[in-house]
């Protein structure tokens, strides 16, 4: 599980940074946190600066420096959504749904939730793609 929830992670925090600047990440943000923060006001509003500021600091990066920066903020994010979900493996649904939503509204196709089942990089519960070797 430990494998699966990394790989969640990585691709989540992918899909994350590529929403910051795209349309209706205002909307994505604010769920964001309210799901990191599960109904603490405090981590709620930590998790919405945070994110806030990751989106700000994309934005304001320029040439060569946007990589870094985006790479950067992909690796925060990756790292906070990993221990989170260690915390709470049971997020992980939520998680993905909440990507599969943002993802329907972008038009990007990348993530979805078919038949019940998620459908994108990784899949945490039920059977992993053999491709990306996660099984359950």
């Amino acid at each position: 599980m430990h494998e699966q929830i990394a790989a969640l992670a990585a691709s989540a925090s992918t899909a994350l940074v590529e929403a910051m600047t795209a349309e209706g990440w205002t909307a994505l943000r604010d769920r964001l946190a309210r799901l990191l923060g599960r109904g603490d006001r405090d981590s709620e509003e930590r998790a919405l600066g945070d994110l806030q500021r990751s989106s700000v600091d994309i934005a304001a990066a320029s040439g060569t420096a946007r990589p870094a920066v985006r790479a950067g903020a992909e690796a925060l994010w990756r790292e906070r959504l990993r221990r989170r979900l260690e915390e709470e493996p049971g997020l992980a649904e939520e998680l993905q749904n909440l990507l599969a939503e943002a993802s329907e509204r972008r038009g990007t196709g990348r993530y979805g939730v078919r038949n019940g089942s998620f459908q994108g990089p990784v899949k945490i519960g039920g059977f992993g793609s053999p491709a990306n070797g996660l099984q359950s």
